[in-house]
């Protein structure tokens, strides 16, 4: 897959510089390209396209029969595609039965209720009419911010893809500005797991306290 992408991003790229700008291309190494998409999963964050269903629907009067047509279709749609992602989860969920142990299916549950907790948190609610398509996106300042367990920021996402930085406990002058990449609130087993993704062991006051903590239960 990287290297079907990375072959047609040289090709387009080739096309598109002039003749005395394509030996810039020798810059563009599978080396290169393996960094440049791991520094874009680490730090992207979901976001989500408007359908382009709306601005056409916002052409209609709301007194129309077009709109009340469209209202009914879109209620329809949206009722469908929440019904798809639930037989999809719990298709998945039960495909998963027996395979893993009690412990594992636990912290599963917990995963997912993390990242639930997380959404409804760190996300406006979308008044959208239809569907809007998953994508990614990249902040570069909110991508700056360090790890800790217990954040004195958090990053509050917009209906228009904006990230806006609000503080989450009184921070002083010349404090650094410190963001919870994972849930805060989950077991320290679980955000440990979870940012080992990011390439680190967290070392936060919370997480020593913790750990100290099941070391003397030990």
């Amino acid at each position: 897959m990287m290297s079907e992408s990375f072959n047609l991003l040289r090709e387009a790229l080739f096309l598109q510089l002039p003749p005395e700008q394509r030996p810039l291309l020798g810059f563009l190494t599978h080396e290169f390209y393996s960094h440049l998409l791991g520094g874009l999963d680490i730090n992207d964050n979901g976001v989500d396209i408007p359908n382009p269903l709306e601005d056409f629907v916002k052409s209609f009067s709301e007194s129309s029969n077009e709109m009340n047509n469209l209202l009914s279709l879109s209620a329809k749609v949206t009722s469908l595609a929440n019904q798809f992602e639930q037989d999809t989860c719990s298709n998945l969920l039960h495909d998963n039965e027996g395979i893993e142990d009690d412990g594992e299916e636990q912290d599963m549950e917990e995963d997912v209720g993390d990242e639930d907790e997380e959404i409804e948190e760190e996300t406006e609610s979308s008044n959208s009419l239809f569907p809007t398509f998953d994508g990614l996106g990249l902040f570069p300042i909110e991508s700056c911010f360090n790890h800790s367990c217990v954040p004195n920021i958090i990053v509050k996402f917009f209906e228009d893809n904006t990230a806006h930085i609000v503080a989450h406990a009184p921070i002083k002058k010349g404090k650094e500005l410190l963001h919870s990449y994972v849930n805060y609130e989950a077991s320290l087993e679980n955000r440990q797991r979870q940012l080992r993704e990011y390439g680190f062991t967290c070392v936060c006051s919370k997480c020593q306290i913790e750990q100290a903590s099941l070391k003397s239960s030990n």
